[in-house]
């Protein structure tokens, strides 16, 4: 059977465990789900914050163009179009072929596109030197107005200051040379204001973004407006975002082909590389998704510019979930070292709890045992402590009450000495003793026996009443002679004294004091009863041959009993 001390620690660090392991990973989970919320609102809002500053990067680009582009509609006039019979163009080269032109139409003509891109070049001037991030800009006629008035075109590639660059002719390039052409053609054919896709102007020799606007007026195609942004500067935007530790941005075209990767080649599908993000990028709506790259789990937000570019923040998972991990971690130790805690608490409690009850269990084995002085410490004022204190004082009462009938059971009422159940009692207790130890280290002892002779002629003679005197009287001899030694009366007349320690050694000088108290008691009692006539014998103890003290005793009574017999002879021979 368990002790009440195991019960309640097992159950209450039980309680505790399955607490701590309940609110652990409750807290755990939470932790684990807030963190990743976090994480994706951190992509997101790393994401979107870059997107609105890139986003307004090019918001400059297309409010300059259409800036430009309103002010070319605004100022033109359709009549030199009705004039020169070129209303309807088209801008493909074939709109106009069969529509007779004459020389002075057309020089009518060119002297009004001539006059129209003067004012357009000092607007377009104007709003290019007020907008650091334009690279180049220009305004192209269209090629079936005029062969003479083509347009201009200005670049600042190697300063801050523009410089006029002749204008591309478009009739030497076919319309699918996007290289050196497709600013041109991409927006003609779309009819509306468009980004092209970074490429690599030929012109130029440099990678750019281009905005461009086709101009219409009363239904003709008049040229295009374009600025155009360099490739580097937005990379550059890319590059300097720093995502946690490891984690990088970088860009794409609508059809996940990549425009810039710091590990990945230009013009790779993102699909080739990660089977998850075959179809990642083909909405402008914000997402988050997970993919593996070379064996590294990754997480990216991503969402579209303004430009039709999608705009990717990426980092590697375990970087992302390092907060809530580490958090974790931190949780678990703060349980664990919680839970050892009220560990520690509950087994000292338990302890200050059980330790009195402890007392209680060994003092209740003490008293069954016979032995009633308990001495209980706790001192609490609580349940346990009452308890304690009423089991104290029961202990008391009871040790009080059983002395008090010992008293009375084991105590001659005639003499004050102990009695014959004392004596068998004693007897017990030294056989125990004597079977418990070896002859080497057995206590030496000695019995002496005594028999007070005559006491029937007394008690016949003169009553009991004197026979009781003369009984207290001898007894009152051998109390005072063996004080040291415990005496017992075993019967009517026979006394019993076992001689211990220094009495056992000074046994025959004791016996010599007996011998002269009884003369001198003899020598002045008037009466008979006053006398004192006893007859002993001892008998010493053998821890080679002796295996109880009944041995002894019984060796003793035969030593009184021979003493009794020539006591008697020699009353007779006198």
């Amino acid at each position: 059977m368990h002790s009440i001390r195991t019960k309640i620690t097992v159950l209450t660090v039980s309680a505790i465990l399955i607490c701590s392991i309940l609110i652990g990973t409750l807290s755990a989970f939470t932790v684990k789900s807030r963190e990743e919320l976090n994480s994706e609102r951190l992509l997101n809002t790393i994401c979107d914050s870059k997107l609105d500053k890139i986003n307004n990067y090019l918001h400059n680009t297309e409010t300059s163009v259409e800036t430009v582009s309103r002010f070319v509609y605004d100022s033109f006039d359709v009549t030199p179009l009705s004039d020169a019979n070129v209303i309807g163009a088209t801008g493909s080269g074939r709109s106009l072929r069969k529509r007779p032109r004459t020389a002075a139409q057309q020089a009518a003509l060119d002297a009004y596109l001539q006059e129209h891109l003067a004012d357009a070049e000092a607007v377009c001037k104007t709003i290019a030197e007020n907008n650091s991030s334009i690279l180049s800009y220009y305004y192209r006629i269209n090629p079936e107005l005029s062969n003479t008035v083509k347009g201009f075109w200005y670049s600042r590639q190697s300063g801050n200051h523009f410089k006029k660059l002749t204008v591309t002719e478009i009739g030497e390039y076919k319309p699918d040379d996007f290289a050196h052409v497709g600013w041109y053609y991409l927006p003609l054919e779309r009819g509306r204001p468009s980004w092209l896709d970074p490429y690599e102007n030929k012109n130029l020799g440099e990678t750019m973004v281009s905005y461009v606007a086709p101009l219409y007026k009363a239904g003709t195609f008049i040229g295009e407006v374009g600025m155009d942004i360099s490739y580097a500067t937005l990379v550059n935007q890319i590059k300097e975002l720093k995502i946690l530790d490891t984690g990088y941005a970088f860009l794409t075209d609508k059809k996940g082909k990549v425009v810039y990767h710091p590990q990945l080649e230009h013009g790779v599908l993102l699909g080739d590389v990660s089977e998850e993000m075959k179809n990642v990028g083909r909405s402008n709506d914000t997402r988050l998704i997970r993919y593996t790259n070379n064996g590294v789990q990754k997480e990216a937000a991503w969402n579209t510019l303004s430009n039709g570019l999608n705009l990717f923040v990426s980092a590697p998972i375990r970087e992302i979930s390092a907060g809530w991990r580490n958090l974790s971690w931190l949780t678990l130790a703060t349980a664990i070292a919680t839970v050892a805690l009220f560990i520690i608490l509950t087994l000292s409690l338990v302890r200050k709890i059980t330790n009195p009850l402890v007392q209680l269990v060994h003092a209740s084995q003490q008293i069954s045992e016979g032995d009633y002085n308990v001495d209980l410490s706790y001192e609490g004022d609580d349940e346990i402590g009452i308890l304690t204190k009423s089991f104290q004082q029961m202990a008391n009462h009871m040790r009080v009450f059983i002395n008090d009938l010992n008293s009375k059971a084991f105590r001659d009422a005639l003499t004050g000495v102990r009695n014959k159940g004392a004596f068998d009692i004693f007897l017990m207790d030294k056989d125990e003793s004597i079977q418990a130890s070896t002859p080497e280290n057995a206590e030496n002892f000695a019995v002496v026996m005594f028999d007070c002779n005559g006491l029937k002629t007394i008690n016949d003679t003169y009553g009991h009443e004197k026979g009781d005197f003369y009984l207290q009287n001898a007894c009152r001899t051998i109390c005072k002679v063996y004080s040291h030694s415990p005496v017992f009366r075993i019967g009517g007349d026979e006394f019993v004294a076992v001689l211990q320690k220094e009495d056992w050694n000074n046994q025959k000088e004791l016996e010599r004091q007996f011998e002269q108290a009884v003369a001198e008691i003899n020598a002045v009692a008037v009466n008979p009863w006053d006398k004192v006539d006893v007859a002993m014998g001892v008998s010493n103890f053998n821890p080679w041959q002796d295996k109880s003290l009944e041995e002894v005793f019984r060796r003793a009574d035969v030593q009184m009993y021979e003493n009794k017999k020539r006591m008697k002879e020699a009353s007779q021979s006198v």
